[in-house]
């Protein structure tokens, strides 16, 4: 549960989710979800915490993606392949669960939010494909 490609693909992927939201959510795409946001922006984040969900997503995407990979597709379009089936579940799944539940902000931005998780998750993806390929090559 714990090989050297996992903990590259780990951090790979933890680099990845953590670097492309803050640029997405806070500078790219900040002043479109906050009108489209159903609830006053919060100045309160706590980057810890951030951190920590995405260490744990990062771990489980690549413990994920180490079963899931094929040895007949490159590293590479498997990861992407990957990510984008994990960011459909993210992006259209829950985020539909969440705009059925709790209305945080309107659906034209729970479906920009899908797109960009699909995109997010498949670069993410493709990290990890890196990661296992460094760690294959090397062997």
């Amino acid at each position: 549960m714990f090989s050297k490609s996992i903990f590259l693909g780990t951090l790979f992927s933890f680099i990845v989710l953590f670097i492309s939201a803050w640029l997405f959510y806070s500078f790219l795409a900040a002043s479109y979800f906050e009108a489209h946001s159903n609830m006053p922006p919060s100045d309160t984040m706590s980057i810890p915490f951030i951190a920590l969900g995405t260490l744990f997503q990062a771990y489980a995407m690549s413990v994920i993606f180490a079963q899931f990979h094929k040895e007949s597709h490159g590293f590479i379009a498997s990861g992407f392949r990957f990510g984008v089936f994990m960011g459909l579940f993210v992006g259209f799944g829950i985020g539909m669960l969440m705009y059925g539940t709790s209305e945080l902000m309107d659906l034209q931005a729970h479906l920009v939010d899908a797109a960009w998780n699909i995109l997010y998750y498949g670069i993410t993806g493709i990290s990890i494909g890196v990661a296992f390929q460094i760690m294959r090559n090397k062997e």
